[in-house]
């Protein structure tokens, strides 16, 4: 008898546990409601994740390469953002650190040459979420900024204020 209630509280247990995982795994999301006011000068706290896609699938929150797909509300662009400071999502110390302001796509070649695994676009294929994301990078409506680290280590975005969407791609580690 004793063992069957050991046996049940350690079931319920592992049952919550699991639920607890499976919940902070869906709700996750890498960009705080600070960092999206760093983004864009009249972020009204409406972002909702869509989707991600973890590349490398060796977290729990896919910290090396992944890309998260967020709806906005309307926001707007502004030269002058983002406004990002040393705080964003424990960047690295570097020389190299790069902020790039909201520029029009195209991308520009030494962006290319930065942030070259996020255009292979191979990675893409057949992923959830990121077909849209290769089409939006040719499309000259969309914005896009990075912050460029060093080459393990790069944030890039993707805007794109007809569909309202945010594609954030992250790369961090080899």
């Amino acid at each position: 008898m004793k063992i069957k209630i050991v046996i049940i509280v350690i079931s319920m247990f592992l049952l919550i546990l699991g639920c607890i995982v499976v919940v902070e795994e869906l709700t996750y999301s890498p960009l705080t409601e600070n960092d999206f006011n760093n983004l864009f000068p009249n972020y009204d706290n409406s972002a909702k994740k869509k989707c991600d896609v973890d590349f490398i699938g060796l977290s729990l929150h896919g910290e090396l390469f992944d890309i998260f797909t967020y709806e906005l509300t309307d926001v707007t662009i502004d030269s002058c953002y983002p406004s990002i400071t040393d705080s964003w999502t424990n960047l690295t110390e570097s020389d190299e650190l790069v902020i790039s302001t909201w520029q029009r796509v195209p991308i520009d070649s030494l962006t290319l040459i930065r942030c070259i695994d996020i255009f292979d676009l191979g990675n893409y294929r057949g992923k959830k979420c990121c077909s849209s994301f290769v089409s939006e990078l040719s499309n000259a409506d969309n914005f896009y900024s990075y912050l460029y680290v060093n080459e393990l280590e790069y944030y890039f975005f993707l805007f794109c204020p007809n569909k309202h969407y945010l594609y954030y791609v992250r790369k961090k580690g080899w």
